[in-house]
């Protein structure tokens, strides 16, 4: 569920700086947008870091969501750890959002329901990352 709701929130994402653009646009993965999923998570681990840095579950779930979708695009692609490093940072940047700012957009609660959630959510994303295949971004919507 939390997982379904990300991917039909890149739309949102993709206006708050385009965090979940491709250059490209790579074949759909009726199984799951793995790339776009990757964005997500790491600009929402930004968000929590900046705004809700005590909530260490929170902080815990989505540095697992992260460091799983890492190890599964490392395992399926031919990018490399630094390209991954470059990708995070690009993703998690928040140009210039304030908590403020990210509050009356909805993020804030967006993390709510995640950390509410954080079984789930980890087990989403295991789900998505089972099986392995060329990591894609569509689709993203």
């Amino acid at each position: 569920m939390i997982t379904k709701y990300m991917l039909s929130s890149a739309a949102v994402l993709c206006l708050f700086g385009g965090v979940a653009r491709s250059e490209e646009q790579p074949t759909v993965d009726p199984r799951g947008a793995v790339l776009c999923s990757y964005a997500i998570t790491a600009a929402l681990r930004e968000m929590a870091s900046v705004c809700l840095a005590s909530d260490k579950d929170l902080t815990s779930v989505l540095d697992y969501g992260v460091d799983q979708h890492r190890a599964f695009v490392l395992r399926n692609s031919t990018s490399t750890a630094s390209d991954l490093d470059v990708f995070e940072e690009e993703h998690g940047d928040l140009h210039d959002a304030t908590c403020e700012d990210l509050a009356a957009d909805g993020w804030m609660e967006w993390l709510d329901n995640i950390a509410a959630a954080s079984a789930e959510f980890r087990s989403e994303i295991d789900e998505l990352l089972a099986t392995d295949r060329e990591p894609v971004w569509n689709p993203c919507l």
